[in-house]
């Protein structure tokens, strides 16, 4: 299993990379809204109310393999409108190991 052998991370690589967004996501928060490239090119909003909640509703859809949240809560959170726009600048904007760690990417 994933976390067998390292009782620090979370029990998938999915899960993991949840938790590091979640960990950190005042910083990314942050980060896109100094970034005029994450809202004109990847259509976040610029509102940090809004980029906290995508940013716990990629986190839920992340740990979806889990039995935390149900069916409706996962769903809900990807009708989240700015989801897949986070996910796209996340891919674009993170480098790994240096932002997310080897285990969770």
């Amino acid at each position: 299993d994933y976390s067998n052998a390292r009782p620090w991370v979370a029990s998938s690589p999915s899960q993991e990379a949840a938790s590091v967004l979640i960990r950190n996501r005042e910083m990314i928060v942050a980060d896109i809204l100094k970034s005029s490239v994450a809202t004109t090119n990847f259509g976040l909003p610029s509102d940090e109310a809004e980029l906290d909640d995508a940013m716990r509703s990629l986190a839920t859809i992340l740990c979806e393999d889990s039995d935390t949240y149900n069916d409706e809560t996962v769903q809900q959170c990807r009708e989240n409108q700015y989801v897949k726009a986070l996910a796209a600048f996340l891919d674009h904007r993170m480098c790994v190991p240096r932002d997310m760690g080897t285990l969770s990417a």
